[in-house]
C-alpha cells in the first residue's frame, strides 16, 4: 500500500447488546506486530463465504493512497496464501486517491476467501518488505463461548403473552424492561464527556435454571446474565461482548422491583472501537444500564 502525506511528498508502503448470528466478528484485534501505526485493523469479519477486514486510516496530514492487489491473508505460521478478492472505498495501486487532512479519516475493506474453521491467528500481508502488513491477528473463530440458545419466544407479542399468561409464578425480575444505555468517557479514572451515548433499548429477561438470561424481543441472546447472590437478597450481572471475547460483570443496584441500574466498565478494545477517532490509550468506557420494568408491573 501507498500513501503520500501531501506536505512532505514522501512515498511510504502501507495501509452491543447484539451481534449477527451468521459470522463471526472479531473488533480492534490483538496484533503481534505490524509494519504501520496509523492504519489500524477495526474489525474482522467471517461471513459464511468471505473474511472481511475493515481498516481505518487516520493520516498525519493530507495524504494519497491506494491498495496493491497483492494483498493476501493466511493462516500463521504457514504459506497457505488467500488472495484479495475486492477492494471496497481504496483505490487499487497505481491508481491513488486523496485522503483529507489530520481530522478525516478513511474506513476501507478487502476481501477474501473464507478461512478455514478453528484458525485463530492470522497474516495480513500486502508485500513481502515495505508493505502494509500484520502479522499473528488474533480473530475470533470458533475458539470463543458457545451462543447460547435464542427462547422460545420471537416477537414481542410472543413475549407479553407469556409474561401476561404466567405472571402469578413470574421472579420479580422477569418481564420486558426498558433499557437505557448511557456510556461516559474517563481519562485516568476522571470524567472526560458525559452521555457519550445515550439510547434506549428493550430486552426480555427470562429464568432459566438458577439464572435469569436477557434476551432480544427477536428471541436472540443479549449474552446477558442476573445471578442471585446475598441468599437472594440481591443480584449479580455479567455481560459477553462476543466481538472482544471478554466479559464483565458488575453488582445491580435495586431501587425498586421495577427500576435497577448497573455500572460496567467497557472491555478496552471495544471502548476503542466505540470511541475510534477520539479514543486515547488512557481512556476508558463506563456504562450505565438503567432499567425500567414495563410488563408486567407488579402489584401495589
Amino acid at each position: 500500500m501507498k500513501f503520500i502525506p501531501v506536505k512532505y511528498f514522501v512515498f511510504f508502503f502501507s495501509s452491543l447488546f447484539t451481534m449477527s448470528l451468521s459470522s463471526q466478528v472479531t473488533l480492534f484485534p490483538e496484533i503481534q506486530k505490524q509494519a504501520e501505526y496509523n492504519i489500524f485493523i477495526k474489525k474482522v469479519e467471517l461471513t459464511d463465504q468471505f473474511t472481511i477486514i475493515n481498516f481505518h486510516f487516520k493520516p498525519l496530514g493530507e495524504a494519497w493512497i491506494c491498495a496493491e492487489n497483492s494483498f493476501h491473508i493466511r493462516p500463521t505460521g504457514t504459506e497457505n496464501k488467500l488472495h484479495m478478492i475486492v477492494a471496497k472505498n481504496i483505490k487499487i495501486c497505481p491508481e491513488m486517491q486523496k485522503v483529507g487532512s489530520f481530522s478525516n479519516h478513511l474506513d476501507f475493506q478487502l476481501w477474501f476467501p473464507l478461512l478455514p474453521e478453528n484458525v485463530n491467528k492470522i497474516d495480513i500481508i500486502e508485500k513481502a518488505r515495505n508493505g502494509l502488513n500484520f502479522y499473528s491477528v488474533k480473530i475470533n473463530n470458533g475458539q470463543e463461548k458457545p451462543l447460547p440458545d435464542s427462547a422460545l419466544y420471537k416477537s414481542p407479542a410472543s413475549f407479553e403473552n407469556y409474561f401476561n399468561a404466567n405472571s402469578g409464578s413470574l421472579e420479580p425480575i422477569e418481564g420486558i424492561w426498558v433499557v437505557r444505555i448511557k456510556q461516559s468517557v474517563y481519562v485516568d479514572r476522571a470524567l472526560q464527556e458525559k452521555d457519550y451515548v445515550d439510547t434506549l433499548i428493550k430486552v426480555a429477561i427470562l429464568k432459566n435454571g438458577d439464572e435469569f438470561h436477557g434476551y432480544n424481543l427477536d428471541g436472540s441472546p443479549t449474552e446477558s446474565v442476573f445471578k442471585y447472590i446475598n441468599e437472594g437478597k440481591r443480584y449479580f450481572y455479567t455481560q459477553y461482548f462476543r466481538g472482544v471475547d471478554k466479559e464483565v460483570s458488575g453488582y445491580v443496584k435495586e431501587t425498586s422491583t421495577d427500576i435497577y441500574e448497573i455500572n460496567i466498565k467497557l472491555p478496552a478494545r471495544l471502548a476503542r472501537y466505540i470511541l475510534i477517532n477520539d479514543y486515547f490509550m488512557a481512556d476508558e468506557l463506563r456504562q450505565i444500564l438503567s432499567f425500567k420494568k414495563e410488563m408486567p408491573l407488579p402489584d401495589y
